[in-house]
């Protein structure tokens, strides 16, 4: 039950919401309701740009180094994530 109420937060935040800082806090309470004391989100696009949009709780000097040095070309679960469209263990 506890689960569900989880979720059923997470999802009433997420319709409430109206910008990229209603998101961040839907996520990190969601995050710390499984205690777990970071998250992040990427969202990424190919082509001449390759973009990165990053809504994370990591800090701020760690995530400007992640995205500054393409670490997410690097990184293992984001190179999982590109591979497969269902969940995946860690």
């Amino acid at each position: 039950m506890q689960t569900h109420r989880i979720f059923r937060n997470f999802v009433e935040q997420i319709n409430e919401g109206k910008d990229a800082a209603s998101f961040r806090m839907a996520m990190a309470d969601g995050a710390s309701a499984f205690d777990l004391p970071c998250f992040a989100y990427a969202c990424m696009t190919s082509g001449a740009k390759n973009t990165v949009d990053l809504i994370s709780n990591y800090s701020i000097h760690w995530t400007d180094h992640y995205l500054k040095s393409h670490y997410e070309a690097l990184d293992p679960v984001i190179c999982a994530a590109y591979r497969s469209m269902v969940p995946f263990e860690w």
